[in-house]
């Protein structure tokens, strides 16, 4: 440690014994002779003496050089600085970085930042302390403190002056309070600023700046209210005051109404009205009126603001306001809000009805007007681009469905589609006739069509019955062994005195008898007889037909030659049940179950 008392010995093994001990001292390349004792005595060590040493032991036969050794002088921080890069005017934005540098055996482990002078105000523990964005806070004074394992030190203080352009600037008025018009008044500006502000300018704002006057200070003659304002300026920039209303008391003048926002105004749009006046006491009363083309002027509301949330083209017109205080009241000047919206209303309308063409017409409701009309077919294949302009002319063969596209720079919209019938007329001239017609042609072809069918179906119907009955007549007379129906002319059928008396509760319905009358019959396989042909209207599976019964001969007569027809037409027959007679001519309707083939 530096100041310490260090003593380097040399000793060697030598006969005779050594008469000679030289010290040397490495330096650079090459060692140099110290001293030639063999005792080498540091009393008051520092760190000049740090070096490598080493010894040589000589006596009467030779010499022999020692190992090196090290001194290695510890001492505390010393010479302790602080540096500032960039150096020179520091500007407010600037990158600054502060580096502490001393001289310190062992190294330096702790570098500790202060600010002011004050110790327990530590702001880094860094060699290097960096402002990234220095800013006028920051300015003041900085020092560090240097530690190693032995003490410490600490430099001197630097200043960090930051540089800035103006700021914070602003306007006072004196004298404070009322001030009428013709008052004397004292304009004042001031603004923070380093280096100081070495130009003060006054601009008066109506509503475009004017220039007033130069100097901190500025007087003017109070005729009106109006604002003002100052810059301050120094070499690194210059800074604009808000602008500061001298309020001196008169009555509403300057009204004026403005929309925002500013321009043209689409429908559906916010909308906002102000209305703006020079006037002190300032405005008591705001009051908003609409004149629209055609009708008188209407009260609309009252306040500063007149708000219309979602504008509509009927809000198109002029609006202007009213500002009152004590002093009087004044009105702006009309503002025309022209609301502009896509096209509506959109309408097709033939405008002709020639012998050749057909003409429709697109109308439409706009602001602005349409620029443009496009219209469009309807096909099987989908719609088509028909043509374009407000007008289409249409020729023979193009009848369908039509709409047009109506368009302005707000949008476009679609009109309703409209039916058009070209129909073909053959003249005296042998020209093609083209004329419009409605959807009342088409819904009168229907219903004709409809008629027609029922007529066509009604009367396939009768022609059905009619064959039906024929081939059933025709099956009989040809011998059918097995016959379904036919027409058998008859008798009333004998029945037993069982059956008449169980049928005479039935009396009372014998005038039933001359109506319609229904049974079941059912076929079943006969064993024993099986015809040698089947009839072809029986493979079909159920028939119907006609019975006709006559009362044209004795009663028992009748039933025998009945009772022999009907063995005969109902061979393979097992059983025939509820059959009604009827006192006179009947028609009977059956329905047969035919068991299919065995």
């Amino acid at each position: 440690m530096e100041g310490d008392s260090v003593t380097l010995t040399c000793r060697s093994d030598a006969n005779p014994p050594v008469h000679t001990y030289t010290w040397y001292k490495k330096s650079g390349d090459q060692s140099l002779p110290v001293v030639s004792v063999q005792n080498y005595t540091f009393t008051n060590i520092n760190s000049g003496l740090d070096g490598y040493y080493h010894c040589v032991a000589q006596n009467g036969i030779g010499q022999d050089t020692s190992s090196e050794v090290e001194i290695n002088v510890q001492y505390a921080p010393r010479r302790t600085t602080v540096s500032v890069s960039p150096s020179g005017d520091i500007k407010e934005g600037d990158s600054v970085t502060l580096t502490c540098s001393s001289d310190a055996n062992p190294p330096i482990h702790t570098y500790t930042w202060y600010k002011s002078g004050d110790q327990s105000s530590v702001v880094g523990s860094d060699q290097q302390y960096r402002f990234e964005s220095i800013n006028s806070e920051q300015r003041g004074h900085y020092h560090c403190v240097a530690q190693n394992g032995i003490g410490q030190d600490t430099s001197p203080e630097v200043e960090i002056n930051v540089e800035y352009a103006p700021r914070h600037t602003t306007v006072s008025i004196s004298p404070s309070g009322d001030i009428k018009e013709g008052d004397s008044v004292t304009l004042t500006c001031s603004s923070d600023a380093n280096p100081p502000i070495h130009t003060y300018t006054w601009y008066r704002k109506n509503p475009d700046p004017n220039w007033v006057g130069q100097g901190q200070n500025v007087n003017i003659t109070a005729e009106h209210s109006i604002h003002y304002y100052c810059t301050a300026e120094n070499k690194h920039g210059s800074s604009v005051s808000n602008n500061t209303y001298l309020d001196v008391h008169y009555h509403p003048k300057n009204t004026t109404a403005s929309v925002h926002p500013i321009g043209e105004v689409v429908e559906g749009e916010s909308v906002s009205l102000t209305c703006h006046s020079d006037a002190n006491p300032p405005v008591q009363n705001y009051t908003w009126y609409s004149h629209r083309q055609g009708s008188v002027s209407a009260q609309l509301g009252e306040g500063q603001s007149y708000n219309i949330s979602n504008v509509r083209a009927e809000h198109s017109g002029h609006y202007y306001c009213t500002a009152e205080n004590k002093h009087g009241a004044s009105n702006s000047s009309a503002m025309l809000l022209n609301v502009l919206y896509s096209p509506r209303n959109i309408s097709v309308s033939p405008l002709s009805d020639l012998k050749d063409s057909v003409t429709l017409t697109c109308r439409s409701d706009a602001n602005p007007a349409a620029h443009g009309y496009t219209w469009y077919r309807e096909t099987d294949d989908g719609t088509v681009v028909q043509g374009t302009g407000m007008s289409l002319s249409l020729a023979a063969g193009l009848s369908g469905r039509y709409h047009c596209e109506a368009q302005n720079q707000v949008g476009s919209r679609n009109s309703t589609a409209v039916w058009v019938f070209l129909a073909v007329v053959f003249e005296n001239d042998c020209a093609w006739h083209i004329t419009v017609m409605y959807p009342v042609f088409g819904a009168i072809l229907v219903i004709f069509l409809f008629l027609l069918v029922i007529l066509c179906c009604r009367y396939l119907k009768y022609r059905r019955l009619q064959t039906s009955s024929t081939e059933a007549s025709q099956s009989n007379a040809q011998g059918n062994s097995n016959p379904v129906y036919a027409n058998i002319p008859t008798t009333k059928p004998m029945v037993s005195a069982t059956e008449k008396k169980g049928m005479a509760h039935t009396k009372d319905n014998d005038d039933a008898n001359d109506g319609i009358q229904y049974t079941s019959i059912r076929f079943k396989t006969n064993k024993t007889h099986r015809p040698p042909t089947r009839s072809p209207i029986l493979e079909d599976g159920l028939q119907y037909a006609s019975v006709q019964f006559r009362r044209s001969e004795p009663q028992q007569a009748t039933s025998e030659r009945s009772l022999k027809e009907t063995q005969h037409s109902t061979a393979k027959q097992q059983e025939l049940s509820d059959v009604t007679q009827a006192e006179g001519e009947c028609d009977i309707y059956s329905k047969v179950n035919k068991n299919p083939k065995p």
